[in-house]
């Protein structure tokens, strides 16, 4: 009984990452007490020993603890720090959990790919439905869609385009992986549907880092599928696919030469590395370092006349103290010094080379994603630790039970 409250709230979790954190919150308050309960009850302490893949969890928990440590030195104490703490408090659950236990091996990579899947769809479904007159009033374009359906996703269910796009390309991820352990024909197909329903859902939305992100995807799942039955067409598909991809890149209205080249974060990260180069060994905390930053971008009169003055217009109630550096390694080093880098590294690149074969590639589908979203976005805003952390826990936890209902690929 307790195995399946277990299962039931890890799905529910999983259901909410495409939500806003304070939705998430709520769900991972049910899951880290049905795992407590799922620990003490089933005795999953007994059978956990030392392993060098239990490395990725103590770099999850230090990484958090550097916000508590750092902040002690700190002159100054905003708002920020309590919001680090929060929406960061994934990397210490997870890490502790990934220390001291494993996954519940009632979980499938089948309840999670379709859960994630229902979620996606029912969510896009729900904003179109709540703003149905809007849409058909003042829709007429794609690219009024594109941009419209962005605000109306943070009025319906309080996140951005940014956060779905992630969820919705692990999403399709996992359908791919669920996939190739599936012997179930009428399984399979449903999941193929559901990857290119997912597909066409990103491309109609005005986020570039997504949009890139499900072409790459996509040449992958393609590239796989056709090697596996028809090896010798590989390099001209391969080629083709680069090619349609490009094209479908090219034309989207945000990813357009002129526009790149006015983007802000270029801006902001030279603003950022300009601070790391004073204090490139140990940074300057969460609080003290954010308001540098901040300082730093208001000072940029570029920055201010060509960016701020026309965000602050859209967002009068903006606060100040969200003005982050998009980009998650610029970010914890800037917080952290050298030592906030190389965590952020490891956080990367260990559950890559620490695991076997199988995972090992199943799990660079995921860091693909999360790397790419790493670029331009930051841990404390729209690049979620939630979805990050529960995914590595996920795969790197589980045991052949994980995969054991399908055939191995």
């Amino acid at each position: 009984m307790v195995e399946w409250f277990n299962v039931i709230s890890t799905l529910y979790l999983i259901a909410s990452l495409i939500l806003s954190f304070e939705y998430q919150r709520i769900a991972l308050y049910f899951y880290f007490t049905s795992t407590i309960l799922d620990i003490i009850v089933n005795r999953r302490y007994q059978n956990v020993v030392w392993e060098k893949k239990k490395w990725i969890f103590v770099t999850m928990v230090s990484f958090y603890l550097c916000i508590w440590i750092w902040h002690i030195f700190e002159n100054c104490n905003s708002s920020i720090f309590f919001h680090s703490t929060d929406i960061k408090l994934p990397f210490l659950i997870f890490g502790l959990l990934g220390i001291f236990t494993n996954v519940n091996p009632k979980i499938k990579i089948s309840h999670i790919a379709i859960t994630m899947l229902l979620s996606s769809i029912i969510t896009t479904l729900y904003i179109i439905y709540d703003n149905y007159v809007f849409i058909t009033e003042n829709i007429k374009t794609l690219d009024d869609f594109r941009y419209n359906i962005s605000i109306l996703r943070g009025i319906s269910i309080k996140t951005t385009h940014i956060e779905s796009n992630v969820y919705m390309n692990c999403t399709m991820a996992m359908c791919f992986i669920a996939s190739l352990h599936n012997t179930k024909k009428l399984t399979k197909t449903l999941l193929y549907i559901g990857i290119l329903v997912i597909y066409a859902t990103i491309s109609l939305s005005e986020g570039r880092a997504g949009f890139i992100t499900v072409n790459l995807l996509l040449i992958i799942f393609i590239t796989y599928t056709i090697y596996k039955h028809y090896p010798k067409a590989i390099a001209p598909i391969i080629i083709l696919c680069i090619i349609v991809s490009f094209i479908g890149v090219s034309q989207h209205n945000r990813l357009q030469l002129d526009i790149i080249k006015k983007e802000p974060r270029i801006l902001i990260w030279k603003q950022a590395l300009k601070l790391i180069k004073e204090r490139p060994i140990m940074g300057y905390g969460v609080c003290d370092g954010r308001e540098k930053f901040v300082t730093e971008c208001l000072n940029n009169e570029e920055l201010v006349n060509n960016f701020w003055n026309n965000w602050l217009k859209k967002h009068p109630n903006y606060q100040t103290h969200r003005f982050h550096c998009h980009n998650v390694f610029i970010e914890s080093t800037l917080e952290f010094g050298i030592l906030g880098f190389l965590l952020t590294l490891g956080l990367f690149i260990l559950p890559i080379i620490l695991t076997k074969h199988k995972m090992q590639a199943h799990l660079s589908l995921f860091m693909l994603i999360f790397f790419i979203q790493s670029i331009f976005e930051s841990f404390t805003y729209h690049f979620q630790p939630m979805l990050f952390c529960l995914i590595i826990f996920i795969f790197i936890k589980s045991n052949s039970n994980l995969f054991n209902d399908y055939q191995k690929c």
